[in-house]
């Protein structure tokens, strides 16, 4: 690589200088020109590129640029010949005479093309032509400006003259046109009020509930009314027995007060403050005109919360006078139209109904939430009679069921205990009988021909190699039958009046004994692997059989998710080809300390996981709620996990959650305290997440 470099640069060629024979004024002279022309093309395009720098309207910049690099080529090509008197680097010289000519070349075809846009520009000669008609057509519309402003001057003098005939003729328009005005005011403003009155009357219909009915119809009547605050006070009695009026609802203009002004209503005593007013407002009249010209003792109230101008309507209904609506005007004193009295006092009356209507639908709601109420109540009460019933027949099928198991168990546990006491004395006794024999064949081989004849017909050989196995197999099956049975009466206790001190571990072990078999391996089925992970736990207090209970529940809704999965699979994998894990249960259990349980006490916490399709969210939702299945009609009822939750959080204050969603599985966490604080669990829907259960023992499944 060094050298194909250091060839590139001096290769094996001698330096021009040899072919000058090295004679000083000639290789001077080339040295020098070669200079010359070098700096010369290195300073043309310096200047052009200042040049075009400068100019930036210069059309055709780019072959400047071009020019500019043709020209540092060929002066970078002199530089270059220089070098190569003294050393022969010629191949770099060629390079730098390639890239010249293909700059050179490139740029004479970019000027092929400019050659005509070029020819196209305009010469100085018609540059000069095209200023001299610039300079005659800036002459000629100075003229027309002076023409135009000499006309303008004359029009001016002629608007001026028919404006001044105009003005006294908008004069006489003028006194119509305010006598008009003063119509349509009082047209507009009779209409206003009439669109307000059919707004309030509309709005007071429309009406529902306990709503304030004031609060949407005095804005109406205020922006009408152009009031600055309009309020409704109602009537009412204090504990002496004294009249007052109270503030029940106002409307404001939002400019003029501020929230905490507006709500300094006072109660006002009628005795005290309002004497006059009482009288007038009684028999239904109108109370109206400026503060200034009230009663001394009313101008000083009324000045004092900065109101100059005031209408008061009463508000009666059947002739009683139960309260007043305030008009009034805090920015100019003004007094209203008779028009806008009538059409007012024809809201005030329709506000008066809506009153009226409105204490009677208040009775009437109040009458109907009581007989809600009591219906509430009664269906409440009914569906606590139900859910009594059905827990006390289920209580009772459970209880009448346990008793049925432990009678069987103990009746077929005699029979077997006979048996299984007996096997042991018999297999000895046979195998006496047998060594006897063998004593009999060693001692008499020829025995006489009818003993000979029934040894052959019965098989001798064969019994006394089979009988002890026989023996040993009923052996095994009393055992079998004695372990169920022990089994039966474990799950099935009856002494549920206390709790007792139990083996969660036996409990597993005893249900799963019944379970065995549901477990084992069926035909289009293979058995169901069981996982035991049992951690270091203490014995628990609770009611054994109860939580036996659950377990049973909870594995075998595990179970019958295994098989249903299972058939369910059966098409998909002839399709896809791919087979189903296979079926699998794990229980785990494990002591944890207070600071980890939600019930903050220390407590065991046992964990049951298929592999089974999982669940919806929904599902998982609804699935301690009683009577809720998602099995077909007839094979379940919906109170085995109903029964499950009432026994872990109701009667032994633990938790039952399920963890589970589709194609991933379900998980059963059961948490169980280890000492149990004897109070009362009531979960109910009502102050728990938690579904509400029946309190009654179950072996069906939901």
């Amino acid at each position: 690589m060094l050298q194909s470099i250091q060839d590139f640069f001096s290769g094996n060629f001698m330096a021009h200088g040899y072919c000058f024979l090295w004679k000083p004024e000639l290789v001077w002279l080339h040295a020098g020109s070669d200079f010359l022309i070098g700096l010369a093309y290195y300073s043309i395009p310096l200047m052009l590129l200042y040049f075009v720098r400068q100019r930036q309207d210069v059309p055709f910049q780019g072959i400047f640029l071009l020019f500019s690099a043709f020209i540092l080529s060929c002066g970078t090509g002199h530089l270059l010949e220089i070098l190569t008197l003294w050393h022969p680097v010629y191949w770099l010289s060629g390079l730098m005479k390639a890239i010249t000519a293909i700059v050179s070349l490139y740029t004479a075809s970019e000027l092929v093309p400019l050659i005509p846009q070029a020819l196209a520009l305009p010469s100085p000669a018609q540059l000069e032509a095209a200023n001299i008609a610039l300079e005659k057509e800036i002459v000629e519309r100075k003229e027309a400006e002076n023409a135009l402003r000499q006309a303008k001057q004359e029009l001016e003098q002629r608007v001026e003259e028919r404006t001044r005939e105009l003005a006294r003729a908008n004069q006489v328009l003028q006194s119509e046109i305010i006598e008009r005005e003063l119509a349509e005011l009082a047209l507009a403003e009779r209409e206003r009020y009439l669109a307000a009155l059919a707004e309030v009357q509309h709005s007071l219909l429309s009406l529902k509930g306990d709503k304030n009915y004031y609060t949407s119809i005095l804005e109406l009547l205020g922006q009408s009314a152009k009031a600055s605050h309009v309020y409704v006070f109602e009537n009412f009695y204090d504990t002496r027995g004294e009249l007052w009026s109270r503030p029940c609802a106002q409307w404001y203009v939002p400019h003029l007060y501020s929230e905490g002004d507006s709500a300094k209503c006072p109660y006002l005593p009628y005795e005290t403050c309002l004497p006059r007013w009482t009288e007038i407002l009684a028999r239904g009249e109108t109370i109206m005109g400026l503060v200034s010209e009230f009663p001394e003792e009313e101008r000083f109230t009324l000045e004092q919360m900065g109101i100059l101008s005031l209408l008061v309507l009463p508000l009666c209904v059947n002739d009683q006078f139960f309260g007043f609506i305030v008009f009034d005007n805090c920015t100019k004193a003004k007094v209203w139209s008779a028009s806008a009295v009538d059409l007012l006092r024809a809201a005030a009356a329709a506000l008066s109904l809506q009153h009226e209507r409105f204490k009677a639908e208040v009775a009437l709601r109040h009458s109907e939430a009581q007989l809600r109420e009591q219906a509430t109540q009664l269906e409440q009460a009914l569906n606590k009679i139900k859910q009594t019933q059905t827990q006390l027949v289920q209580s009772e099928k459970m209880y009448s069921l346990g008793m049925m198991v432990a009678g069987i168990a103990h009746e077929i546990n005699n029979p077997v205990g006979f048996v299984y006491g007996n096997i042991t004395p018999a297999s000895e006794s046979i195998q006496d009988l047998l060594t006897l024999v063998n004593l009999y064949r060693q001692h008499y081989p020829n025995p006489v021909p009818v003993i000979q004849e029934y040894e052959e017909t019965i098989d001798l050989d064969f019994i006394m190699d089979d009988l002890p196995k026989l023996l040993q197999s009923m052996k095994v099956g009393a055992e079998r039958i004695r372990d169920i049975v022990a089994s039966l009466r474990t799950f099935s206790r009856t002494d549920q009046s206390q709790m007792k001190r139990v083996n969660i571990h036996e409990g597993l072990d005893t249900t799963l004994q019944i379970l065995q078999h549901r477990l084992k391996k069926k035909p289009g089925r293979p058995a169901i692997e069981v996982i035991k992970k049992y951690g270091r736990i203490t014995s628990v207090e609770c009611y054994s059989g109860q939580i036996n209970q659950v377990f049973m529940n909870i594995l075998a809704n595990a179970i019958d998710a295994l098989e249903s999965m299972i058939i369910s699979s059966e098409h998909i994998e002839s399709e896809t080809m791919v087979a189903h894990p296979s079926p699998q249960i794990q229980i785990y259990t494990e002591l944890i300390d207070a600071r980890e349980s939600i019930s903050n006490l220390p407590s065991v916490v046992i964990r049951i996981i298929d592999n089974g399709p999982g669940m919806t969210e929904r599902v998982r939702l609804l699935l301690f709620d009683p009577f809720f299945t998602t099995k077909p009609i007839g094979q379940g009822t919906g109170l085995g996990l109903s029964i499950s939750y009432q026994i872990i959080v109701a009667k032994h204050g633990g938790q039952i959650r399920c963890v589970s969603a589709p194609g991933q599985g379900t998980e059963f966490i059961i948490e169980i305290p280890i000492r149990q604080c004897h109070r009362k669990f009531s979960p109910s829907r009502q102050d728990s997440s938690e579904p509400q259960v029946l309190p009654a023992k179950n072996w069906q499944l939901c």
